[in-house]
């Protein structure tokens, strides 16, 4: 069995289980803590929970599940369940910013309508960044609107990257205390008692310890601030003041540069069909075609840019619905998918068994063979062959008899195999005696091995390892109809926008 498979099987089934907790489709755990895991592109936010969960998000490994949608990761602590969310990163595309917001704003809606809150926020940031640009200012504005100054006390802020660099220390530090000073970056959190961490200073050594102390601060926060953590300022506009994503703070933030943007597309057409006129003219049709196929790129990310545009436009229940429609339609192709696996894998199996089998005949046949061998040569062998080398040969004479009883007496032996070793002492014949009763063996060629390990042959481990597979790819399939029927059986009754958006492990086509 494939190890990459069986462990991405695992990842699946995890991974279901905790987002279904998280947006209400099944009921969490009593003592559930959720910790929302935020941050850029590239800040470190994947390797983070794996350092303090010691479980792989899947970075590097091309699982669709991992941060490209929702990656929610549980483990135990003092006690108390905690599931560490990691969100999608925020990067230096609008259209981008727009999908990863609108993802964030479903799920939030959705745990909130299911009366299920975050003990709190970590929002990591590259400290080894030179400056601070465009994309990276946005994503801290936004990241304040969408939580709120009332959700301050429990946000951590975690710089990142402090070893990736060959700039002094005293310049990180430096750049510290302007995040620190300064509004428009983290004043406004850490004036309102939010706290801030360095992770990893000192290497991935510490990166284990560092991450504990992070989420234990919150945890601590948590316990120690009463009332506990309320509502994000998003969850409160989309849900209570029924807002448009794109009315709310947040929305507003991301959406303040989204005409610049769309300008900027329509520049490039209105340049790219003037280069093409002027290619034209001059009959210059390889130009012309490369700029054909230009105007169309562009013409194809303006159209998908707008479309997400109006999906911020849309209602809190429309845009429910529209995911609940996207994850039924991706259950089904994952159910599709896996249904192949599962008849695949069970050929598989069939033919290996097959093949185990006439093995197994094969080699009975040549023992028996070997067997019938072995008996109609010892039907034909003449029965002085079978005698003892020793009945054949004659006993000595009178003369050599007294001879040898002479060599006796004398205190020599005869014969080819006689020994000349002079008799142990009494010291050492006592010690070999104790020896002996100790139930030690003396002699040297004792033999003191392990008995070998059974051998495993090749074609009945590849049996054993298929079964395995095939198990694992049902639990799969279980878990992900399992919800899939949780979650419209809440629809049937009622029970709220309970949805789910980029569910892990679903194909995204």
């Amino acid at each position: 069995m494939d190890n990459n498979s069986s462990s991405a099987g695992r990842h699946i089934r995890e991974q279901a289980r905790n987002f279904f907790a998280f947006t209400g489709v099944e009921a969490p755990p009593r003592d559930a803590l959720f910790i929302l895991v935020l941050g850029m592109t590239g800040s470190g936010k994947s390797s983070f929970i794996e350092q303090w969960t010691g479980k792989s998000t899947g970075v590097g490994h091309g699982l669709r599940s991992c941060t490209a949608n929702m990656g929610i990761f549980d483990f135990r602590l003092d006690g108390r369940t905690v599931y560490l969310i990691d969100s999608p990163g925020f990067d230096d595309t609008h259209r981008d910013d727009l999908f990863n917001l609108r993802t964030l704003a479903t799920c939030l809606s959705a745990s909130f309508a299911a009366n299920i809150g975050l003990a709190g926020i970590i929002f990591l940031h590259r400290i080894s960044d030179n400056r601070m640009t465009g994309p990276a200012r946005r994503n801290i504005e936004m990241f304040k609107a969408m939580c709120g100054s009332a959700f301050y006390p429990h946000i951590a802020l975690g710089t990142t990257f402090w070893t990736a660099t060959s700039q002094p220390h005293s310049t990180l530090c430096s750049r510290e205390a302007q995040l620190l000073s300064e509004e428009t970056f983290f004043a406004p959190i850490v004036r309102r008692g939010g706290v801030m961490f360095r992770h990893a200073e000192h290497g991935l050594l510490g990166a284990g310890h560092s991450a504990r102390k992070i989420v234990r601060h919150l945890i601590q926060q948590m316990n120690e601030r009463r009332p506990p953590p309320g509502p994000l300022r998003l969850q409160v506009e989309l849900v209570h003041q029924g807002k448009r994503l794109d009315q709310t703070e947040a929305g507003k933030i991301v959406g303040a540069s989204f005409a610049k943007v769309v300008a900027e597309m329509s520049q490039k057409v209105e340049g790219a069909k003037k280069e093409m006129q002027g290619a034209l003219r001059m009959r210059n049709h390889k130009d012309v075609e490369k700029l054909n196929e230009k105007t169309a790129q562009i013409e194809r990310d303006m159209k998908k840019t707008l479309e997400q545009r109006r999906q911020m436009e849309m209602p809190l229940g429309e845009m429910v619905d529209k995911e609940r429609e996207s994850f039924f339609q991706r259950v089904d192709q994952s159910e599709k998918r896996l249904h192949k696996e599962l008849r695949a894998l069970k050929g598989q199996l069939r033919q290996m068994e097959f093949e185990l089998h006439r093995k197994a005949r094969s080699e009975q046949r040549a023992a028996e063979v070997r067997a019938a061998k072995a008996r109609s040569l010892a039907c034909h062998t003449p029965e002085s062959n079978l005698r003892p080398q020793a009945s054949r040969q004659a006993p000595p004479g009178p003369a050599v008899a007294s001879q040898r009883l002479a060599e006796a007496q004398k205190g020599q032996q005869f014969g080819p195999q006689a020994s000349h070793r002079v008799p142990p002492a009494p010291v050492v014949a006592s010690q070999r005696l104790a020896e002996a009763q100790k139930g030690q063996q003396f002699r040297p060629q004792a033999s003191h091995r392990v008995p070998p390990a059974p051998v495993v042959k090749p074609l009945e481990l590849a049996v054993a390892q298929t079964s395995k597979q095939i198990k694992e790819t049902q639990d799969t399939l279980t878990t992900l109809l399992g919800g899939r029927d949780s979650l419209r059986r809440k629809i049937a009754e009622q029970a709220g926008p309970a949805l789910v958006t980029g569910a892990p492990g679903l194909e995204n086509e």
